[in-house]
């Protein structure tokens, strides 16, 4: 490829207004940005000028260490090199707890501010919420209870989780509360409703459209006479003006096609009673007004829902505040807080960088993008794709790349520039990539008109000289019929052997891949493969297969700090040190008890086990003995406790019992911070 395309030299030298770059994969978009930063370098803009915004912790890293490599090849710049440490290349979260630090003061909280574990604040939730039921249940508050007995069944559990992920979505509000105590009135005032209604109707309505298309293309197959017997049926339906209307229209039979129909025919005549039995099942209110007392009718649920949202918002942020813990949403209100409330802060940043660069800018948030808002001086510098948004679960808001795109795209508020090159695949990948997303992706599928602005172009042209002629490098898909009762293999199972082999054919045969290092071919090797799961669950299964057929495998995944064997028992095990502490050996403490006795700590049999709460003789024992000499636990620190545990039963030594010692060290590790940075 020649040094830069057109539009990367465009992306590298545009200046004096907001730019927004589409970058699609293997765009070289990381090595444009490095380019733009350098190219900043030597017009006189010092590093720590530029607020270079990422992600992630290692893309952060990554594009502080291509900075400072690039610095290093130019050697006018070298000053800078005494400068690149303390810039300002990190991610949203770092900076605005960096600005909480240090203006801390203006906030009225603790300047060393610590962050959370999620898992502690879920803790911390699910307590809460529990202890509002309770309360609310003694109380017989009437719209708790109407909730409870309408959306209930066996428990309460459902409608817990339920409320909890609407709270957390609500995290992403800058003000929470404000938002909270106006929502009625804004939601369930008559004029939002009939607002609401009339866009239901319209949405309906239009529905219609596809029939009449339907329709239009049967009047090239079928004679006038069958036309007439549908057009009487249907004509009341697609005249319909009105709610009413349509739903009074729509109980009627199609009428039978002629015989001898072909296929075409009755495909389109299948489509015409589908899109028949949609409206159908959008029209379930008998009329508008029945409709409208349906919205009324909720009215008392989400009262319910409100007021226990916004208790438990207020009763977590006080465990937050006297343990001077906060989640990164807190951190974030917390840096817009400071900006909105005081201008000459404000100003400062906004005035103190020469360009703000924003990278994976389609992760971007609605609390990150109203930050941005704050200190931009149409001096914003995006790069994403919004194909490659995958962070909705994190609250990313890919909807703000594609308005500004959008908007860019037409000169307003700022520039837009596409870099749809790639030179990371071949033709071919990109090819049959390409076909397939034409079909599928669009701006409601996608949020991207793909055949329009975001097809892939090729761009290496290295592989055409380097590639094996007459190989099909196209893609594969591999397909299979599986009976269990015959193979013996579920159908997870029959996949993973597919793909083992398929990798072993392909190193058997000495298949040859393209390396960017030399730009040659060479001989596979197993460090070449990589297998994409969406879920962990068969992660097992491809460890077991693949040694099975001696194919080496690393497996990388997440993993919650609660959801293994050592965490539960340091779980059971302070809830055994209180219930000693407070007396209390009900059947909880039982519990705990057995948890502990057959661990690897204490390995008690099943037999000694059965005897100690058969005698109920448990302040005999040595476990009793052992975590009752663990005196004044009110006044203890979270970590000394846990300190305490680790030593009195030689947690450490003993690991290797259950082996998995460096996963389960770092899962202690990580435990010791949490508790460290709790004062209770």
């Amino acid at each position: 490829m020649p040094k830069w395309t057109n539009e990367q030299q465009l992306a590298i030298d545009k200046e004096g207004t907001n730019i927004i770059v589409s970058a699609g994969a293997g765009s070289g978009k990381t090595a444009v940005l490095t380019a733009r930063v350098i190219r900043k370098l030597n017009n006189g803009v010092d590093i720590d000028k530029l607020l270079i915004l990422t992600f992630t912790n290692a893309a952060a890293k990554e594009m502080k260490e291509r900075i400072r490599s690039a610095i290093k090849k130019a050697p006018d710049l070298s000053s800078q090199l005494d400068l690149i440490d303390g810039a300002y290349i990190t991610t949203f979260d770092s900076y605005s707890l960096s600005l909480v630090k240090k203006y801390y003061y203006l906030l009225g909280v603790d300047r060393n501010v610590n962050i959370a574990d999620s898992s502690v604040i879920y803790t911390e939730k699910s307590r809460i919420i529990d202890e509002i039921f309770d309360s609310l249940y003694e109380e017989e508050d009437p719209n708790f209870l109407k909730l409870i007995g309408d959306f209930c069944v066996k428990n309460d559990d459902d409608i817990k989780k339920y409320i909890l992920s609407i709270s957390d979505k609500m995290d992403l509000i800058y003000d929470k509360y404000q938002y909270l105590d106006t929502y009625m009135d804004k939601f369930y005032n008559e004029e939002f409703i009939d607002s609401n209604i009339n866009k239901y109707v319209s949405s309906i309505l239009s529905k219609r459209e596809k029939i009449s298309e339907l329709v239009e293309e049967l009047s090239n197959y079928l004679d006038s006479d069958y036309l007439e017997k549908l057009s009487d049926v249907l004509t009341p339906l697609l005249n319909a003006d009105s709610y009413d209307e349509l739903k009074n229209s729509l109980e009627f039979r199609l009428p039978p096609l002629p015989r001898n129909s072909d296929d075409d025919v009755k495909e389109r005549k299948e489509e015409i009673s589908k899109e028949i039995k949609s409206l159908k099942e959008l029209s379930i209110y008998d009329d508008v007004t029945s409709m409208k007392d349906g919205i009324l009718k909720t009215k008392p649920y989400l009262e319910a829902i409100i007021s226990i949202i916004r208790e438990l918002t207020s009763r977590l942020d006080k465990f937050k505040s006297r343990n001077n813990v906060f989640e990164f949403n807190d951190i974030s209100k917390m840096a817009i807080k400071i900006l909105k409330e005081n201008d000459d802060v404000c100003s400062e940043i906004r005035n103190g960088f020469q360009e703000i660069m924003v990278d994976e800018y389609q992760d971007t948030s609605d609390l990150q993008e109203e930050f941005i808002g704050l200190i931009e001086n149409n001096n914003v510098y995006m790069v994403g794709d919004i194909k490659q948004s995958i962070y909705r679960f994190r609250g990313s808001n890919p909807n703000i790349f594609k308005e500004k795109y959008s908007n860019y795209s037409k000169n307003i508020g700022g520039y837009k520039i596409d870099l749809i090159k790639n030179f990371r695949s071949r033709y071919e990948v990109l090819d049959n990539i390409n076909k397939v997303f034409d079909l599928i992706m669009d701006s409601s599928l996608g949020s991207a008109e793909y055949r329009e602005t975001h097809e892939m172009v090729y761009g290496n042209t290295a592989y055409d000289s380097e590639k094996i002629n007459d190989f099909n490098y196209d893609f594969e898909v591999l397909e299979y019929m599986n009976n269990k009762k015959e193979t013996g293999f579920d159908n997870s199972e029959v996949e993973i052997f597919m793909i083992a082999k398929d990798i072993k054919d392909k190193m058997k045969n000495k298949l040859k891949v393209f390396d960017k290092e030399t730009s040659k071919l060479r001989d596979a090797t197993y460090n070449d493969f990589v297998i994409i799961l969406d879920r962990s669950k068969y992660f097992d299964s491809f460890k077991k297969i693949f040694e099975y057929l001696d194919i080496p495998l690393t497996i990388l995944k997440d993993g919650k700090l609660n959801a293994s064997t050592d965490i539960y028992l340091i779980k059971n095990i302070v809830d055994l040190i209180i219930h000693i502490n407070d007396n209390n050996l009900n059947e909880d403490f039982k519990y705990d008890f057995v948890s502990i006795a057959r661990s690897f700590l204490y390995e008690y049999t099943d037999e000694n086990i059965f005897d100690i709460i058969n005698s109920k003789n448990y302040k005999e024992t040595t476990i009793y003995k052992d975590f009752s000499s663990i005196e004044n636990i009110n006044i203890k620190t979270s970590n000394e406790i846990f300190n305490d545990i680790l030593d009195i039963t030689d947690f450490y030594n003993k690991l290797y019992k259950i082996g998995d010692y460096e996963n389960t060290n770092v899962r202690l590790e990580t435990i010791s911070k949490l508790s460290s940075s709790l004062s209770n």
